[in-house]
């Protein structure tokens, strides 16, 4: 049913235009102004990207009662009709946050990390989320990988971000 449900779905005018936002890295700001938020003010993105961290990972059941399900719903139907699909497993709206962080896992730390490792042992390595940390002389090359990794794993580049972290006291 999942598979019949993503045929259905990969092809409507709603699911390129998620699609392609997401690809941009600039998805909370389309989807902002499609519902009217200014996500220029850091404030208001917080509250999209809120928005639509609850309309994706809220139980299918709640749908009619969660305004943010319905914007997210109505902009993008076919999107939201393979997410509720996944959703309606045995452990009910935990089963995609579960697959995304799984997925997650499995490309930074056994798949990114590993690779680095392998090219370079001595590079010190901390994950975070998403995210690896390390030192300025190894950035490179964790870019590099990350980029590699995820580009295989997704189909496209993602648009990284780099993060420099001061010393604290």
């Amino acid at each position: 049913m999942l598979a019949k449900t993503i045929q259905t779905s990969e092809n409507k005018e709603n699911t390129r235009i998620f699609i392609d936002a997401v690809k941009s890295g600039q998805f909370y700001e389309e989807f902002g102004k499609l519902i009217g938020i200014d996500t220029s003010i850091d404030e208001n993105r917080k509250k999209v990207k809120k928005s639509v961290f609850s309309a994706i990972f809220s139980p299918n059941q709640i749908a009619s009662h969660v305004e943010e399900i319905k914007l997210f719903s109505k902009h993008f139907p076919s999107v939201m009709a393979v997410f509720k699909k996944i959703k309606t497993s045995v452990d009910s709206h935990r089963t995609l946050a579960c697959v995304l962080q799984n997925f997650e896992a499995d490309l930074i730390l056994h798949t990114a990390c590993k690779r680095i490792s392998e090219i370079n042992p001595d590079v010190p390595m901390f994950t975070l989320h998403d995210s690896i940390i390390t030192i300025p002389e190894h950035q490179e090359l964790v870019e590099k990988i990350m980029l590699e990794v995820l580009t295989e794993a997704i189909g496209f580049p993602p648009k990284l971000k780099i993060e420099i972290w001061g010393r604290v006291a």
